[in-house]
């Protein structure tokens, strides 16, 4: 039961409940056995079936159950919108009774006639407009065995729900029927490169491999397991510091899977854009997952197959992205030498906005006040630097846990950011939705991250570092074959995750409250936990009244140790009072 039932049981919650609308003058009473307006109450056959679309039947307040067709569902939103009838009341009175959705008749998953509910939803869609019904539709779709870099064209929506494969729990050095998992694009396969592409990238996964194996080994002498540690968890720290490790040899064709939960409107967005691409696996990729999503949600997604809408959308997806290249090149053709310049991992604050704290605290005071913002910006100027830290102490204190935000007055502060990292970090921050980021193709002239420990451990003699440089020095080269006789864009695949690469940030210092924390923070990655750092050293010299009271949840320590085990035993604890579990995650074998 949720919080609002104060820990009252289910009967006394709905009587407290009745109390509450008598008491508030709301008049409410089920719809469903006592009729609304004109309409009089459902027949029993009707409210047996639909109690099976529905958590309740006797409360303003429900939810659908699976059973609800998707489809269904975001038509009788729409027309909720524009009914005075309750929505119950509009699903028995209009869309059973007119549009023939028997579901009094059926049962279970397949509750309603799908046919009919589909030709329902086109109706609707016409009726109220497309944006605003697709948004209402979800689709769930897995898609496995991609690359890493079709999975961040699929991951690049800012509305949305991805979950990909972790390279820090999951050993990608594994054979599957006597090959690595990396993808042979087909660009490269029908070129003169196929054999060397092939002969490099079994060298990565061979060497990913090996280097995990002696590190496993090195990290156990130096991080011993403590008494009163579990076992299994100190194991999986173990492996998840290799893992990260590791992960410099993989290469972005490396394939993962990646689940996701798209509205229509997002789906139609992230097909269209990738069926587009310059590399043939996405548009592939992009087709398929068309299809699969056009099984189970067809009238919802109709507009990509149409040639008004989405024709016209990647005719101008296409052109645009290929007028914009041409032009750019030449505008930018002075400035080629320079992209050897970034040849270290760091973050430059490039632009912020001048007077940014006034305009928070401006932002702070507005919704307590009846007079315009202007004058509320004039009353600020006036004020000490005291007085606006005593009101954004007040906005932000209280402050229990990292994932507590500000308020929506920290979007006023707008900061833009270049950094230069590896892909590996690049990949771990592009997750960060709210934020608006564009990265440079990815290249090998900036060079490579090379993890300490490589220096540490060895193969068979050759310490892991110098077998590291050798093999990235034959991926350059087969870089600048595929770059100058394919394509720059497929060249992409042979980058490494421990190369170096650029991208720009433009972040608000509310979505900075919670990247800046939780990448920074004790389980992160050094790597990214590095850069979010030195973006926080950025924004408080610059403006530290505002950036100062994120700083209890960074940590700034580089010692070195298991980034995970705290997380993990954590994890491990809650699973036991749970009866068990997490056999993925916690490994017992060496």
């Amino acid at each position: 039961m949720g919080i609002a039932s104060f820990g009252l049981g289910l009967y006394k919650f709905v009587k407290y409940m009745n109390e509450w609308f008598k008491d508030r003058g709301i008049p409410y009473t089920s719809e469903v056995m006592n009729g609304y307006g004109n309409d009089g109450p459902l027949d029993s056959s009707v409210v047996s079936a639909m109690s099976t679309l529905m958590t309740n039947l006797d409360r303003p307040i429900y939810a659908f159950t699976s059973a609800m067709p998707v489809e269904v569902t975001a038509a009788l939103f729409a027309r909720y919108s524009r009914s005075p009838r309750p929505l119950r009341m509009v699903l028995a009175r209009e869309f059973w009774d007119k549009d023939g959705l028997d579901l009094a008749k059926s049962s279970g998953a397949s509750i309603a006639d799908v046919k009919a509910a589909r030709q329902l939803f086109k109706r609707v869609l016409a009726e109220y407009g497309d944006d605003s019904v697709a948004q209402l539709g979800v689709a769930w779709l897995a898609c496995e065995m991609v690359s890493q870099l079709a999975v961040k064209e699929i991951e690049d929506g800012r509305i949305g729900a991805w979950l990909e494969k972790s390279t820090r729990y999951v050993d990608f050095g594994k054979e599957v029927n006597g090959k690595y998992l990396y993808l042979r694009p087909t660009e490269i396969v029908n070129s003169f490169f196929a054999g060397e592409y092939e002969q490099i990238m079994d060298e990565a996964f061979n060497l990913y491999g090996q280097t995990v194996k002696v590190l496993m080994p090195y990290l156990r002498g130096k991080f011993p397991i403590h008494p009163g540690d579990d076992e299994a968890v100190y194991k999986s720290s173990i492996r998840a510091k290799a893992f990260d490790i590791a992960r410099a040899f993989l290469p972005m064709s490396t394939l993962t899977n990646v689940g996701m939960a798209l509205s229509a409107q997002a789906f139609e967005g992230m097909v269209n854009k990738m069926m587009t691409s310059p590399l043939s696996e996405s548009r592939v990729v992009a087709a398929d997952m068309h299809n699969e999503a056009n099984i189970v949600i067809p009238s919802l997604i109709s507009r990509i197959e149409d040639p008004e809408s989405g024709g016209k959308a990647r005719n101008y997806l296409n052109e645009s992205r290929l007028r914009t290249r041409e032009l750019a090149m030449k505008t930018l053709e002075g400035l080629k030498t320079c992209s050897e310049e970034a040849t270290a991992s760091g973050v430059e604050l490039v632009w912020s906005q001048d007077g940014v704290l006034n305009r928070v605290v401006s932002a702070i005071l507005y919704p307590h006040a009846h007079v315009n913002l202007s004058k509320i910006r004039e009353l600020v100027e006036g004020l000490s630097d005291g007085e606006k830290r005593d009101l954004i102490d007040a906005y932000v204190s209280g402050r229990t846990n990292r994932r507590h935000k500000p308020g929506r007055a920290f979007e006023e502060a707008v900061y833009e950011f270049n950094t230069v990292g590896n892909v590996g970090v690049w990949r771990d921050l592009q997750r960060m939705r709210l934020v608006m980021q564009q990265r440079q193709l990815l290249t090998v002239v900036h060079g490579v991250d090379i993890p300490e420990e490589f220096s540490e451990v060895g193969i068979d003699g050759v310490s892991v570092k110098n077998l590291y440089l050798a093999h990235m020095e034959k991926r350059s080269g087969l870089f600048h074959k595929i770059a100058s006789g394919v394509s720059p864009e497929v060249a992409q695949y042979v980058v490494g995750f421990g190369n170096l690469m650029q991208w720009s940030t433009t972040v608000n210092m509310r979505e900075l409250f919670h990247l800046i924390p939780l990448r920074a923070g004790k389980a992160g990655h050094p790597a990214y936990r590095k850069i979010a750092r030195e973006m926080f050293y950025k924004i408080a010299e610059r403006d530290p009244i505002l950036a100062m009271p994120m700083e209890q949840y960074i940590d700034f320590s580089d010692e070195p140790r298991l980034e995970r085990l705290e997380q993990l035993a954590k994890v491990k604890e809650k699973l036991d009072r749970l009866g068990g579990g997490g056999t993925d995650t916690f490994i017992t074998e060496d």
